[in-house]
């Protein structure tokens, strides 16, 4: 069953033609979690048995973590929380106006491990991870599964490593050039989508 344009612009309560970079992305990266979840995650371990979701509740987690990791990247990566310009910049060494942000982030955020955020990469995964992906889940699954998780549960680390993992590749493969002008309209991308 696969997630359509037309799907998801009704759930972003927009046209077609209005979505954005940011939102041509989002749709992508939530189509590429959705196969991953089903032919990778689900369909290939046993260990992740007790978790394994429908087709119907893959695409609903893969929208709601599309949704968070959206919301995360309009306010941290392209508003006022962070501008580290981390998703269209994720290969860019730190320059240094970067670097001296970057001081502050791994203070607050990695008490003072610079080793933990030594590249833009590390200090993205630390995030999307921490404050996006292991709270969807838990939320996923305790409110729409009604299997009560924690943080610390051995299969919701397994599960956010391994989306993490996808959001991260994901990211640094089509972010330069997707995200380059989050607010732009995508009606070129779509048009070729559609082709």
């Amino acid at each position: 069953m696969a997630y359509t344009i037309d799907q998801f612009a009704e759930s972003w309560q927009k046209e077609v033609n209005e979505l954005t970079h940011l939102d041509f992305f989002t749709y992508k990266l939530i189509c590429k979690i959705e196969n991953h979840l089903k032919d990778e995650i689900f369909n290939q371990t046993n260990t992740l048995a007790n978790l394994k979701l429908s087709d119907g509740e893959n695409i609903n987690l893969a929208f709601s973590l599309g949704d968070g990791l959206q919301f995360f990247f309009e306010k941290m990566c392209f508003g006022e929380g962070c501008s580290l310009g981390c998703p269209n910049k994720l290969e860019a060494p730190f320059d240094e106006k970067d670097k001296k942000l970057r001081e502050g982030i791994v203070t607050y955020e990695f008490k003072g491990d610079f080793e933990a955020c030594k590249q833009r990469r590390d200090c993205f995964s630390y995030d999307i991870v921490n404050y996006v992906i292991k709270d969807t889940l838990i939320d996923f699954y305790n409110y729409q599964k009604g299997i009560q998780l924690e943080e610390e549960d051995s299969n919701i680390r397994i599960l956010t490593k391994n989306i993490g993992d996808v959001v991260l590749s994901f990211t640094s493969a089509y972010g330069a050039t997707i995200l380059q002008n989050p607010t732009a309209p995508a009606t070129n991308m779509i048009t070729d989508e559609l082709q």
